[in-house]
């Protein structure tokens, strides 16, 4: 029997122009071969997409293995850092003008000691400087609660402590006052009534010349059973069926009239060991990124932290980008589109792909450079406060009934958090002797470029 993977397989090996993938690091991946003279047809209005993900609070530079990325022939590029992040961006934004920069999840909630120990304020800093126009929701920006993502990622409201528990003062002497950008999620649902967390897709509107305008639509989705995975678990929450959700909001913004539409997802694939092409692609990404509707034009995929840079064929055959831009800030991948200025639709035969690897080889943005060593600074100062004091040992050896200082310390620790009342941020958690009282405020949107939300 043909399995669904193989026959999406046997698709992308045959389907005509869907296997033209970029060959060396800094060409592009092509839809066909006209596109390689997009650049230079002005009869159509210029798009470019930039995306990251899975940054997970990496601002200094990715960690171990993945400051690494292996490109064409096997060479090894260095990578990470926000600071070199910047400059390559602000090189690959320069003289386009139409760019929007925007990233499918994970940006927070990871393991580097001065953003997680500082609220994970110190990334939204970082993506607030650089210019981020908004990103879909990931399972980790659910490890603490939604509301901590509504109400004080995005909206800057502090709980409980100031300068303590967050709300820290920022690089600029600020306090910190949310993202500058907005959130978004079709598919995470509250499982008590079935309405969405965050809006489900964004309007973004762009220069067509003349006083005209044309509309671009993003479709976000995070991983199915988001809610359950060990750091995310929210049992208040569900998530809907990826495929059918994306189609749904797909037909959505075709009934507004929005021609060009591009799927974010937080959900990802292998596709072979080149961070700029394609080989064997297989994943829940891909199986989606082969079957859902072709009206989206480009689909952008995180959460697997691996990277590729291809197209594959929509199920009427024509090719779309599929990328991933890796994770910890190694990769900036680019999506060109070309859209017609008459009826907003994208060229797909013009479509161009790249993934960029953000070397440390060039010099640092300088302001984000500022913020790094001054999160790093905060980082090692916080790292010094004592918590406590110990008078002996903990470990592992046990006494005749069984116990260990070490063990008696967990316990205890447990103990005394199950004792503890449910706070407002707890306001996924199904116990119904602790209804979330979470100070009521208006969403902030994006700021800097008119937008849409979706309903």
């Amino acid at each position: 029997m043909t399995t669904l993977a193989e026959l999406g397989r046997r698709m992308f090996l045959t389907a005509a122009g869907a296997l033209a993938t970029a060959s060396a690091v800094g060409t592009h991946a092509f839809a066909s071969g006209h596109a390689r003279d997009a650049r230079s047809a002005d009869e159509y209005v210029d798009v470019q997409l930039l995306n990251i993900t899975d940054l997970h609070g990496y601002l200094q530079a990715a960690p171990g293995s993945t400051s690494v990325i292996t490109g064409a022939g096997g060479r090894k590029y260095t990578v990470g850092g926000v600071a070199y992040m910047a400059a390559h961006l602000e090189r690959l934004r320069a003289d386009r003008a139409n760019s929007l920069f925007f990233a499918p999840g994970d940006l927070f909630s990871g393991w580097e000691f001065a953003s997680e120990s500082l609220a994970d304020e110190p990334t939204i800093e970082a993506l607030n400087r650089m210019g981020l126009d908004f990103a879909s929701a990931g399972n980790h920006e659910f490890d603490k609660s939604p509301a901590f993502l509504s109400q004080h990622m995005v909206d800057g409201i502090s709980y409980p402590t100031v300068d303590w528990d967050n709300s820290f003062v920022d690089s600029s002497g600020q306090r910190f006052h949310g993202a500058d950008f907005a959130y978004y999620g079709a598919n995470t649902v509250w499982a008590r009534n079935g309405e969405r967390v965050l809006p489900p897709y964004n309007i973004e509107w762009v220069d067509a010349g003349q006083g005209r305008r044309l509309p671009v639509g993003f479709i976000h989705l995070t991983a199915l059973g988001t809610e359950t995975m060990p750091a995310s678990y929210q049992p208040g929450l569900r998530t809907l069926d990826p495929l059918a959700t994306a189609d749904r909001c797909a037909a959505e913004l075709k009934s507004r009239g929005v021609n060009a539409i591009v799927l974010s997802l937080h959900d990802g694939a292998v596709a072979g060991g080149d961070f700029n092409s394609g080989t064997n692609p297989s994943g829940p990404a891909y199986e989606l990124a082969l079957r859902c509707s072709p009206d989206i034009d480009a689909i952008v995929c995180g959460h697997w932290h691996t990277a590729f840079n291809m197209m594959v064929p929509d199920p009427g055959g024509v090719p779309r980008p599929f990328v991933e831009a890796g994770c910890h800030g190694q990769i900036v991948n680019e999506i060109s589109l070309r859209l017609d200025p008459g009826t907003g639709k994208v060229v797909r035969e013009l479509t161009t792909s790249t993934n960029h690897p953000n070397t440390r080889d060039v010099a640092p943005h300088p302001e984000l450079s500022d913020v790094v060593k001054y999160w790093a600074g905060y980082g090692t100062r916080r790292a010094a406060v004592p918590l406590g004091k110990q008078s002996a040992s903990f470990t592992r050896t046990r006494n005749a009934a069984g116990e260990s200082t070490m063990g008696d310390l967990v316990a205890d620790w447990a103990l005394w958090a199950g004792r503890q009342p449910q706070g407002p941020m707890n306001d996924a958690n199904l116990d119904p002797r602790s209804p979330p009282t979470w100070p009521s405020s208006p969403s902030r949107r994006a700021s800097g470029r008119p937008s849409s939300p979706g309903t």
